[in-house]
């Protein structure tokens, strides 16, 4: 009986000092923070557990000598395979590798038979969009909108169709683009798209946007009236809201239908719509969903979470944004949330992970000032009302990611994990 009291005490002691389990979303945050080490380590681990999905994990990374041989080698042949019909053959006993073959037949210009093994609407979308099938790819993106909670692949997925999705324009009108979201530099974009062709949907969204900037709204309005495109029926819209808000609101919404997860759009929608409101609701919904690496929407969400002390559903909301797009701020707030639901006790499951993480972040970012407040709160000397309006402090608009952070379009390979 004293053994067994002793083993009971000791307990609480090997929690702390043994390995937390390690999962695919921490393999993930510490390959965005540019941590190769950790990153190597933690798949390692990763491959004792699920040697499926971190071999899958590991070749989308970039890291395939980590993966399973037997996984490697079966990669290898898809990557050969040189018709659609070798393809599936490779799938049919391996039905979670769906995700693979799909971008394989993808690869192929299959895209009627990629659409048939599509695993999630917005991947069926890409299939559709690549196969010049619109009406069924805006079918298929309006039931995509409707998941509030899409996988990592359906992120990915989402943001390479985006990026084709991008209208042609002229070298001048791509030139200023970039003197307007790299440089910040208004007048000298209105200057670069002098040149470009008249009609030019990415010339008149500048024109638009830039003249909007320096505080010429008649010009801005102006300007957006000279194209048809959607990303300039858009900006119109957004500018209608300040001079007839109950037009523009009209228009939002119809546009919406068309382009249900475009992120222009959501945000305007936001802002013409009352926050109490079911359009606005949806609106951040859909952003939380398809952008998890915007910290202006990851802060509006946390923000009402915090008001409902809802901790567990803040911390997985940072996780996700994390797995995408990592920022030392972000992770302070991911690990404040997650001690607050009860990790800081001993006896709770996913008290070693957050010790580890901590543990991380002080050998890792040693100048992090903040890490102070959250080894206090920890050691149970913050109450949990002090996470009130963490958010919200922390993720000022128009911060910049901190800590290595990368964007969230990554390139996408056939060895798509299938998480």
């Amino acid at each position: 009986m004293q053994s067994l009291r002793a083993f009971v005490t000791l307990l609480p002691v090997l929690a702390c000092t043994s390995a937390p389990k390690v999962t695919a979303n921490w393999v993930e945050i510490a390959h965005r923070s540019g941590d190769s080490v950790e990153t190597k380590r933690s798949l390692r681990a990763l491959m004792s557990n699920d040697p499926e999905g971190a071999s899958a994990l590991a070749m989308r990374l970039g890291l395939p000598g980590l993966a399973d041989d037997d996984i490697a080698q079966w990669s290898a042949q898809m990557s050969a395979a040189t018709t659609s019909d070798q393809v599936l053959a490779l799938t049919r006993d391996h039905a979670s590798r769906r995700r693979a073959a799909f971008y394989r037949l993808l690869q192929l210009k299959d895209t009627a038979r990629a659409a048939e093994v599509a695993d999630h609407p917005v991947l069926s979308a890409l299939a559709h969009h690549l196969g010049d099938r619109p009406d069924v790819r805006d079918q298929a993106l309006t039931e995509a909108a409707q998941d509030h909670a899409p996988p990592s692949s359906a992120v990915r997925a989402w943001h390479r169709l985006r990026r084709l999705n991008v209208p042609q324009s002229s070298p001048d009108a791509r030139s200023g683009w970039a003197a307007l979201t790299k440089l910040k530099a208004p007048t000298e974009a209105l200057k670069r798209v002098e040149s470009a062709p008249v009609g030019d949907c990415l010339r008149h969204l500048v024109e638009s946007l830039a003249y909007e900037e320096i505080g010429r709204s008649a010009a801005a309005a102006d300007a957006a009236t000279k194209a048809d495109c959607l990303p300039v029926q858009i900006q119109r819209a957004r500018l209608l809201t300040r001079l007839r808000p109950a037009a523009a609101r009209v228009l939002l919404d119809e546009l919406a239908r068309r382009a249900p997860l475009d992120h222009n759009l959501l945000m305007a929608l936001r802002q013409s719509h009352p926050t109490d409101s079911a359009e606005h609701i949806e609106a951040l919904k859909r952003l939380s969903a398809w952008y998890p690496g915007d910290l202006e929407v990851l802060r509006d969400h946390l923000t009402q979470l915090e008001q409902r002390q809802d901790w567990g559903r803040a911390h997985a909301l940072c996780e996700r944004s994390l797995a995408f797009r990592y920022d030392d701020q972000v992770h302070l707030l991911s690990l404040r949330y997650l001690a607050l639901s009860g990790a800081k006790s001993a006896r709770h499951p996913q008290h070693r992970a957050l010790m580890h993480r901590l543990t991380w972040l002080r050998r890792t970012r040693p100048r992090l000032e903040a890490l102070t407040q959250l080894d206090a709160l920890v050691a149970g000397a913050d109450e949990e009302g002090g996470a009130l309006g963490s958010a919200a402090t922390q993720l000022k608009p128009g911060k910049k990611p901190s800590g290595g952070a990368q964007a969230p379009d990554e390139r996408t390979t056939a060895d798509e994990s299938s998480r």
